[in-house]
């Protein structure tokens, strides 16, 4: 294994306690200034997969939609599942799920997020993709 990919994987690693560490916080209120500090920590090893991986930095909103099936939520939550496999920051919402990461997995999530849930049937997937928006784990002054 090189290093480069060995440095990698521990970054995605830390960045997924990170993001577990957040959600911990959120759910028990901590004071803003421990989520700053986390934000900042999530930017730097951000920037450093990036200059690993030379991939730019995506973010998506993706809503997913199983059609004529009598339950809705167990394919969604398969999808999202598979999703999470790729090492990307994810945040999921009551209509909407926020994805982050690296351009090449990013698309590597979402084309086999959207297999994962056609297996089940008929299936729409609606995604916004940017390379100007700020990580789904940034809270300056925004609310998720």
């Amino acid at each position: 294994m090189s290093d480069d990919l060995l440095n990698r994987n521990e970054l995605i690693s830390v960045q997924q306690q990170v993001a577990l560490v957040r959600q911990e916080c959120l759910a028990n209120e901590v004071p803003f200034s421990i989520l700053h500090q986390l934000d900042e920590l999530d930017t730097v090893l951000e920037r450093s997969l990036e200059e690993i991986e030379g991939d730019p930095v995506l973010t998506a909103q993706v809503s997913l939609y199983p059609l004529g099936q009598e339950l809705l939520s167990p394919v969604i939550h398969e999808a999202l599942n598979d999703i999470e496999k790729h090492g990307l920051e994810v945040v999921t919402g009551a209509m909407s799920t926020l994805i982050a990461g690296a351009e090449s997995s990013l698309w590597k999530a979402l084309k086999s997020a959207f297999q994962v849930a056609a297996k089940h049937g008929k299936t729409v997937m609606i995604i916004t993709v940017s390379n100007a928006c700020p990580s789904p784990f940034q809270h300056d002054d925004i609310s998720w």
